[in-house]
């Protein structure tokens, strides 16, 4: 689900010869699981030297995720919580998500325990082995694939557990599970909706990174390069205007 919001006019920079121009800023809306994220997305066009016949513009955007910092916790617990009668039980205590530039950095804190289940007058009866509390790092980055698609990716760092735990929680069997899971938690976040509409499909991504917005507020950096025939460049300004 999305939706989005133009709220400032089109303004067109004429100090420059380059021809900047002020993109009206961008309100998304993502649905994850139950929770909304919203987002909210500045940026600008420049224009390129391009060859003849063509137009070309170089996108900057930026998009506030203060609000998935806020909750990014329920957002891993839809993804993450099991409770498995004979085998894992988790439940993520608390997460934060903080600008660790050009990266993000995840915390969470899980209380987690091992559970087997063993047969006892011809019922399976269910024996806890181990169970303690946790903190996971996780470094997060965002990627562009096919040129255009972003999408955020996570690599496990630094595990402390208890040490009934520890073991259990730095095995490669957990953490193959943990990412798969915090994998299929980031998908569900459609970081593609911080491009302009009008440029979806046209916007060829070139970097991203994270950076701090200020007073610990995480932000998504963008940019993009876009090509189209000189014919075609002013409907294009026109829709990314709002016109």
């Amino acid at each position: 689900m999305r939706t989005a919001i133009l709220l400032f006019p089109f303004i067109l920079a004429t100090a420059s010869a380059a021809d900047r121009i002020a993109l009206p800023v961008l309100r998304v809306s993502l649905q994850v699981d139950d929770q909304t994220v919203a987002l909210a997305v500045s940026g600008s066009l420049d224009r390129l030297p391009a060859d003849p016949g063509r137009s070309a513009f170089e996108v900057n955007l930026r998009a506030d995720l203060s609000d998935l910092q806020e909750r990014i916790t329920p957002i891993l617990r839809a993804e993450l919580n099991r409770d498995e009668h004979c085998g894992d039980r988790l439940s993520i205590e608390q997460a934060a998500l903080a600008p660790a530039p050009p990266a993000g950095n995840l915390t969470t804190s899980l209380h987690y325990e091992k559970w087997v289940c063993v047969k006892a007058f011809h019922k399976d009866l269910a024996k806890r082995l181990a169970g303690g509390n946790g903190t996971v790092q996780v470094r997060l980055t965002a990627r562009a694939s096919d040129g255009n698609t972003l999408r955020l990716e996570a690599t496990l760092g630094d595990i402390q557990a208890d040490g009934s735990i520890a073991e259990l929680l730095r095995s490669p069997d957990f953490a193959d599970k943990l990412r798969e899971k915090l994998s299929k938690a980031l998908d569900k976040l459609n970081l593609q909706e911080t491009i302009p509409p009008a440029a979806q499909g046209l916007a060829s991504v070139e970097e991203t990174s994270f950076t701090d917005a200020g007073g610990g507020r995480l932000a998504l950096q963008v940019r993009a390069k876009i090509s189209v025939p000189a014919a075609e460049a002013s409907a294009l300004l026109n829709r990314l205007s709002g016109k």
